[in-house]
C-alpha cells in the first residue's frame, strides 16, 4: 500500500514493513510488531494514522 513517500506491506504474522520504492532493491525502512494475533484485512492509511484489525481489535498507530 502505498504511504506518501514509501510503501508498507502488512503479513499475516502481525508485521508492518515500511519500504522505500525502488527498482534496484529493496530498502527497508522499519518493521513493526502491531497486531497481539493473526491479521488478514488491509491497513487503512488515513493522514498521519494507520489503522489495523487484526482478529481481535482494531488499533490505531500514529505515524511521524
Amino acid at each position: 500500500m502505498a504511504a506518501g513517500p514509501v510503501l508498507m506491506a502488512l503479513t499475516p504474522q502481525q508485521e508492518l514493513t515500511v519500504f522505500t520504492p525502488s527498482e534496484k532493491e529493496f530498502k527497508k525502512v522499519a518493521t513493526y510488531k502491531v497486531a497481539s494475533s493473526d491479521t488478514y484485512a488491509q491497513p487503512v492509511v488515513a493522514g498521519s494514522r494507520v489503522f489495523i484489525k487484526d482478529q481481535d481489535s482494531l488499533t490505531l498507530w500514529s505515524l511521524k
